[in-house]
């Protein structure tokens, strides 16, 4: 008689190993297969069993681990070979395109914000932000309840970080920092200046109450430019920030938003002295250090990178970790970089840099090394020149996207009648004067739940 042993009938250890060879972008087909299978994905045991095949295989391919790129409103997870010599070439595998495991799977992704394996996304055309496991599939979708279009251009001009609390050392507690800061001294017909009437709006998104609330941080000392993106370590969020009062014009401080306080800390110092159009960029490394890329006016052709020796609440040291001298034959005619985001390599010496070219408008990965090592790799052929480029290394994650409670919607709190009302009120004059300096402005657009 002849028995035919099917996967199910083999033991758990020998199946965790079979399924553990199955790529990350194909998780969710074999997931859905069976519920078995789906709480086999979910164990520690097979989680740290994957990683490892994951890390190991790339090891051996001169891989980095994976890495999670915004392109053209789209997610893509790629690996990057992130070669040395001065003559070799980086590569770039593509692994796949991630796609949410729920139904409405037709938005665009506007931005991406990081926190441990866990990606907090924002929409186009969208009133909603989205927290999303792409290990696990799990996501929660949070209504937004004060929205501002920027009247120039239509953008959402808002900033947010994702980060938890940890007072609990057995249960972390996300949350959500969204906040927007109009420093009216950029602004020539707001004259004279006074810090006390700039438009701030700071808010924290609770995922066990499921309720927003109003943070109120005084009149603030430092200033959070829009193009500064937020970097998560330990559960905190470091951005690049500037006195108020703007000083001497040069970019040269960096900012941290501590979770389990809900405040910030004071302004720490940045290794170097930019000018506002040169590109400094902060990431994070193994999460255990902050990076720092700078790249000194064209006509210089310097670019320098740091880490972090220590970095504490209210002090940091910095090492330099790589400059690289470039030339012009190196870059070409056109040495038009704009830096999105960033890794490094430390075993190699390198920094693996996601940009877009200004001038040709494509998306490119740069790795840039020591002894005049500058390489570059096009992404596409062409995109569109107002979307946006993030990137960011991806390590597969167990924690738990909380629900609302009993699976109800999300709560909405009304804004409180006197000092939001004034916050709102600061805003709708900004956008009436912004509309004012414009031919054709369009609406500012209000959302009050």
């Amino acid at each position: 008689m002849t028995t035919t042993t099917t996967i199910s009938n083999l033991p758990a250890e020998l199946v965790e190993k079979i399924i553990s060879r199955i790529p990350l972008t194909s998780m969710r087909s074999v997931r859905l297969t069976c519920r078995n299978w789906d709480t086999l994905f979910k164990s520690r045991s097979f989680t740290e069993l994957h990683i490892g095949k994951i890390a190991a295989a790339a090891a051996r391919e001169g891989e980095s681990p994976p890495v999670i790129v915004l392109m053209e409103h789209q997610l893509y997870l790629m690996s990057v070979t992130a070669n040395s010599g001065i003559d070799a070439d980086p590569s770039t595998q593509p692994k796949g395109k991630l796609i949410r495991n729920d139904s409405d799977q037709q938005v665009k992704i506007h931005q991406i914000y990081d926190c441990e394996g866990l990606l907090l996304c924002t929409l186009e055309d969208d009133k909603r932000i989205v927290v999303w496991n792409p290990y696990l599939g799990q996501t929660r979708w949070i209504k937004l309840r004060f929205y501002f279009e920027y009247p120039r251009d239509g953008t959402d001009r808002y900033r947010y970080a994702l980060g938890y609390d940890e007072t609990d050392k057995t249960c972390r507690s996300y949350k959500i920092l969204r906040f927007m800061d109009v420093n009216l001294a950029h602004w020539d017909h707001y004259v004279p200046y006074e810090p006390k009437d700039d438009p701030l709006w700071y808010e924290i998104y609770d995922f066990d109450s499921g309720e927003w609330t109003t943070l109120d941080v005084g009149n603030p000392h430092w200033f959070i430019n829009f193009d500064s993106f937020g970097v998560s370590l330990k559960g905190n969020t470091y951005w690049k920030a500037s006195p108020r009062i703007l000083d001497d014009g040069f970019v040269k401080y960096f900012i941290c938003f501590d979770f389990t306080r809900n405040r910030f800390g004071p302004l720490l110092p940045l290794p170097l002295m930019a000018l506002d159009h040169e590109p400094v960029t902060l990431s994070c490394v193994r999460e255990e250090k902050l990076a720092v890329f700078y790249q000194k006016d064209v006509r210089a052709l310097t670019t320098k990178v740091w880490i972090t020796q220590t970095i504490e609440a209210k002090e940091v040291s910095w090492i330099q970790f790589l400059t690289l001298d470039m030339n012009p034959d190196l870059l070409g005619l056109n040495p038009c970089l704009s830096v999105g985001s960033f890794f490094i390599d430390e075993e190699k010496k390198v920094a693996v840099v996601f940009g877009k070219d200004k001038c040709t408008e494509r998306h490119k990965v740069y790795v840039i090394g020591e002894s005049g090592h500058f390489r570059e790799v096009p992404l596409q052929e062409y995109t569109d020149r107002w979307s946006l480029m993030r990137a960011c290394c991806y390590v597969p994650s167990l924690a738990q996207i909380k629900q609302p409670r009993g699976g109800q919607r999300e709560q909405q709190i009304s804004l409180a009648p006197v000092l939001e009302r004034l916050k709102i009120s600061r805003f709708l004059s900004f956008g009436q004067q912004m509309l004012m300096t414009k031919e054709n402005g369009r609406a500012l657009y209000l959302n009050i739940q």
